[in-house]
């Protein structure tokens, strides 16, 4: 049984099978690749990985995508940046791009389109969030640009302000209330954060 919007399902031989996309043929639908393992938690770090590895080939040209398939596109070739910037990356692009402006064809994507997405994204989430998100879209729509697919449409947006806030910290007596909460689970996520709270590290240095 898949997990939601993972694509990885557990087979009758009991293997687990995940899915991505590694090319998109001349109508624009995704061409599907296959990775197995032995266990869930194996088949999904092989398949975070073959997301990030594969260069997304396509036979249509950029112009005919939609925004989304760009995006996904141009996360595919970005091979500078680490591995945790580009999963966050998909994860943005799957939870706010595709179910809001994802679907428009790239070379009909309009300033006002971003606009209004943009509104929609500050009326339901953080400031920093939606900054979060249109760094990405930016970034993508600015390559997308100096390829000579579109013009220059995200000049005008404006963002919502951060406001900077006090991080309140726990104190001895709520550490050692969490601490006995973590230890009576054995849970491999507890230990994660069992280890950030006595040694202080962020989470892509945990993961790592």
């Amino acid at each position: 049984m898949a997990r939601k919007g993972e694509n990885i399902y557990k087979r009758k031989d009991g293997r687990y099978e995940g899915r991505y996309i590694k090319a998109y043929d001349n109508r624009g639908k995704p061409l599907w690749g296959y990775i197995y393992g032995k266990t869930y938690s194996e088949t999904k770090e092989r398949l975070n990985h073959k997301k990030v590895d594969v260069t997304v080939k396509s036979t249509v040209t950029p112009t005919d995508m939609t925004v989304s398939e760009w995006i996904e596109k141009w996360i595919g070739t970005q091979k500078h940046i680490k591995l945790s910037t580009k999963m966050m990356y998909y994860s943005l692009l799957k939870n706010h791009i595709q179910k809001n402006i994802g679907k428009i064809p790239l070379k009909r994507m309009t300033e006002n389109d971003i606009k209004n997405f943009i509104a929609k994204e500050t009326a339901n989430y953080s400031p920093k969030t939606v900054h979060s998100v249109y760094s990405m879209l930016r970034l993508a729509l600015s390559e997308a640009h100096e390829k000579g697919y579109i013009g220059q449409i995200y000049s005008g947006v404006k963002l919502p302000k951060i406001n900077n806030t006090v991080l309140r910290v726990l104190s001895p007596k709520e550490q050692k209330q969490l601490e006995k909460v973590l230890l009576q689970n054995s849970s491999r996520y507890d230990i994660g954060i069992l280890l950030c709270l006595y040694t202080g590290l962020r989470i892509g240095e945990l993961c790592a």
